[in-house]
């Protein structure tokens, strides 16, 4: 049986009708290899301008909930999730540089014995498996490491030089005016040390660690000399 046949038949089981813009969807879908909500909907609006995200999310989750597609976060911040037919690809996995972005697809066969690890401890069929890894590329790491805002210590001052992450935690990062050249003063962390609150901008905002891990900086001329 086909992707298209199975996904139909779970479309129909929800109690949902397989209209055109699914049929639209399921043919986009089963064309890549992976694709994320955004992207499929970005695709379909190409050939019918009427489908709605919502209408593109909804059909992912029948499809997921059937079995029919596999899912898998595609960044450490959980920001991107990725759906894709074949089985096999549920085995890929990805590695982000949290300085320039590059994204590193990768396999293991611990993940499998993982799976069969946690079922026997949980007493339960572990069908899929969610794991991200990220750090700095070989690239990068050959780089001279740079200061990050994680590492900004209370009353510190530092100007912002680069902005890491990628898509939308990078927008959302510069949309609240985390942008190169802002200075940025660390005032305190939250009790357990996370999220972290800082003054950018004459404005006053929390950002978790690993957002903060991204941002790369420089400590203030006042801060470097004291």
């Amino acid at each position: 049986m086909s992707f298209q046949e199975q996904a139909k038949e779970a479309i129909r089981a929800s109690g949902g009708r397989i209209t055109g813009q699914r049929k639209l969807l399921l043919d986009l879908i089963a064309a890549h290899d992976e694709i994320d909500a955004e992207r499929l909907h970005q695709l379909a609006v190409q050939q019918d301008a009427t489908i709605s995200l919502p209408t593109v999310y909804r059909t992912l989750h029948t499809l997921e909930d059937a079995h029919v597609i596999t899912s898998r976060y595609f960044s450490t911040d959980h920001e991107r999730k990725v759906y894709s037919v074949q089985a096999e690809l549920e085995l890929t996995f990805h590695f982000t540089c949290r300085r320039c972005g590059r994204v590193i697809p990768f396999q293991s066969t611990w993940i499998e014995q993982l799976k069969r690890e946690l079922g026997a401890q949980l007493g339960a069929e572990v069908l899929t498996l969610c794991m991200c890894a990220g750090g700095l590329c070989p690239d990068c790491r050959e780089e001279k490491p740079n200061m990050t805002l994680d590492q900004l210590q209370a009353g510190q001052t530092a100007i912002v030089r680069h902005i890491g992450g990628q898509g939308q935690v990078r927008r959302r990062l510069m949309d609240m005016g985390l942008t190169k050249g802002a200075v940025v003063q660390m005032i305190k962390a939250a009790p357990m040390g996370d999220p972290v609150e800082y003054r950018v901008r004459a404005y006053h905002l929390s950002l978790r660690k690993s957002e903060a891990a991204v941002i790369e900086i420089e400590l203030t001329q006042q801060e470097t000399s004291a």
